[in-house]
């Protein structure tokens, strides 16, 4: 008696559980995670699909974003005499970038570690609190060496 009252529990408890048993749809689930963190394709002007050997190098102008970015502190000439860095007379202005001293003091990742994060984020003493992390707005790595570069080019003249 008991095992005619206990098999249709069982077998129902089976057909109910299957149906929320959510592994028959993984296969679909992996195949839709491997297409969302897949490259999107890049098309020309015409639509046709462009192979990564065919892409363009990435198009920008340093200068303009020093112009935007960082001469508001720093100056147009890298002297620190923007009138942004000048704001906060509680700490020291922005960085002189033509002070020869500080050039030889420094190497490149120290450069780009303050640019990407920030001065107060890169350990600098004394930061001046203004200067934010530009990692989004120099976000490339071609953008980054450029920055530098464009730092370095300060302590040349």
């Amino acid at each position: 008696m008991k095992l005619i009252v206990l098999l249709p529990l069982a077998l129902f408890g089976l057909v109910s559980c299957e149906q929320f048993n959510p592994r028959p749809d993984w296969a679909k689930y992996d195949k839709e995670k491997k297409i969302a963190h897949s490259k999107l394709p890049t098309l020309d002007a015409e639509g046709a699909l462009l192979k990564d050997a065919d892409l363009v190098a990435e198009k920008f102008d340093i200068n303009e974003i020093y112009k935007n970015v960082c001469a508001n502190c720093h100056g147009a000439a890298g002297k620190g005499d923007g009138p942004g860095g000048a704001a906060f007379g509680t700490y020291r202005g922005a960085r002189n970038f033509t002070d020869g001293k500080w050039q030889a003091s420094v190497d490149d990742a120290h450069i780009e570690n303050v640019i990407v994060n920030g001065a107060v984020a890169a350990g600098l003493k004394n930061a001046n609190p203004s200067m934010a992390p530009l990692g989004a707005i120099v976000d490339t790595d071609a953008k980054r060496k450029a920055m530098v570069k464009k730092i370095r080019s300060f302590g040349k003249k």
